[in-house]
C-alpha cells in the first residue's frame, strides 16, 4: 500500500511540475503578445499621427491640386505642390501602415497588389512619377520603405501617359 502511494506521489509530483512549466511557458507567451501589442500600438499611434498632419496640409479638397496634375501639370502652384505633397506622402504612409499590420498580424492582406494599384492610380502622372522616384531615392531608405518604393516604380513604369488623363479625357470629350 504504502508502495503505491509513493508511486502516485511520484507522479502526481512530475505532473504537477509539467504543468507548472507549462503555466510558466504561458505567461511567457502572453508577456511576449502583450510587449507586441505594445510596439503596434505605438507604431500605429505614430502612423496615425503623421496621417493626421498630411490631411490637415492636404485640406478637406485636393481635387484641384489632382486634377492639374493630371491634365494640365504646367499650371501647377506652389500651393498645390504642397498639398499634392501631402497626398503622396499620405500615400506612402497608407503603404506602409498595410505592410505593418500585414506582417504584425501575421496575414496576408494582399497589400503588395493594394500597393501596386494605388501606385498606379496615385502616381500616373507626370508630377506623380516624379515625386515618387525622388521619394523612392531619398527618402524610402530613411524609413525603411525600399521594398515599398521598388514595387511602387514597378507599378508605374510601364505606365506611357497618365491613367487619370486618359480616363478624364474621355470623360471630357465633347463629341
Amino acid at each position: 500500500m504504502a508502495d503505491s502511494t509513493a508511486r502516485f506521489s511520484n507522479w502526481f509530483q512530475i505532473i504537477s511540475n509539467v504543468a507548472i512549466i507549462f503555466g510558466l511557458g504561458l505567461v511567457v507567451y502572453e508577456l511576449n503578445q502583450s510587449k507586441q501589442f505594445v510596439r503596434a500600438e505605438l507604431a500605429n499611434a505614430h502612423m496615425a499621427r503623421i496621417t493626421d498632419r498630411n490631411l490637415a496640409i492636404m485640406g478637406e479638397d485636393p481635387r484641384d491640386a489632382l486634377a492639374k496634375a493630371a491634365l494640365r501639370p504646367s499650371d501647377l502652384s506652389e500651393r498645390d505642390a504642397v498639398t499634392l505633397n501631402a497626398f503622396y506622402s499620405d500615400v506612402v504612409n497608407g503603404w506602409g501602415i498595410l505592410r505593418f499590420t500585414s506582417e504584425t498580424i501575421g496575414a496576408d492582406l494582399a497589400w503588395r497588389s493594394v500597393l501596386r494599384d494605388d501606385a498606379r492610380i496615385a502616381f500616373s502622372s507626370d508630377p506623380g512619377r516624379r515625386w515618387l522616384n525622388a521619394w523612392a531615392e531619398e527618402d524610402a531608405e530613411l524609413v525603411g520603405m525600399a521594398e515599398l518604393s521598388t514595387l511602387a516604380l514597378e507599378a508605374v513604369r510601364d505606365e506611357s501617359v497618365s491613367w487619370h488623363r486618359t480616363k478624364y479625357e474621355l470623360l471630357l470629350a465633347n463629341e
